[in-house]
């Protein structure tokens, strides 16, 4: 004789918890699920925006994070070509996770965001200066913050970028999680935000500033043409 199933002290019983289980497992497929202890890797990356305009963090036109986060950058690489409003000019993608402080940004789950001019520059000399100490960057944490400058009329913020140790078990502990997630070889790449850029990664930077100079005369080439035409054989004049 089979026994009815046998409900505990919370009213459900055994096959209802297994129904309830399976059926988690179930709605877990539709969007995935976040990795417990482990980064985070989305199919689109968060996409976060430096704006330099307001001199926030932001999420789109209207939504904005705050004026401050702490990341760990886990891959850098070199742009050319335009991005929103900003035509032909050198860009450094970033990916990165926010630190365990950060509670503006998604925990533990990669994101991206680009920089470019004096930004850039700013994240350039502060990486020059560490691993001129002996330092490995990638260890740390930066702090990403803004700047306010004055030019004429016009005001602006830029991106600044400091650095720190790590201290504590949690960011300790997410330093082991980001070796982990790097040496599985992640495929970090974000669709979205390069549809007009050209990854320019291995090519020598006089070259890059040739292509943004020649951008500049030929706004309507896209980045792989302009590259093309740089390195087209020159015809001797007449």
């Amino acid at each position: 004789m089979k026994l009815p199933p046998v409900a505990d002290h919370t009213g459900l019983t055994q096959n209802t918890k297994e129904e309830e289980i399976t059926m988690d497992n179930a709605l877990s497929n539709v969007f995935g699920t976040k990795p417990t202890n482990a980064i985070y890797l989305p199919d689109a990356p968060y996409a976060v925006r430096f704006n330099c305009q307001a001199g926030q963090l932001a999420i789109s036109e209207t939504e904005f994070l705050g004026t401050n986060a702490e990341i760990s950058v886990v891959k850098v690489s070199r742009h050319f070509g335009s991005l929103g409003r900003t035509r032909n000019v050198a860009w450094m993608q970033l990916f990165y996770v926010p630190a365990p402080s950060c509670k503006t940004l998604p925990a533990n789950t990669v994101c991206v965001s680009y920089i470019k001019t004096r930004s850039l520059s700013a994240l350039q000399q502060t990486v020059i200066r560490l691993v001129g100490e002996g330092v490995n960057p990638a260890e740390g944490i930066f702090g990403v913050g803004f700047q306010r400058h004055s030019n004429g009329d016009r005001n602006y913020a830029s991106v600044k970028f400091d650095w720190r140790e790590r201290k504590g078990k949690p960011e300790l502990d997410q330093l082991e999680q980001i070796k982990a997630f790097v040496e599985s070889g992640p495929q970090l790449i974000d669709l979205d935000g390069t549809r007009e850029l050209m990854c320019v990664d291995g090519l020598p930077s006089l070259l890059v500033q040739q292509m943004v100079d020649t951008a500049k005369l030929e706004p309507n080439l896209t980045p792989h043409e302009v590259l093309q035409l740089l390195q087209a054989p020159q015809l001797p004049s007449a």
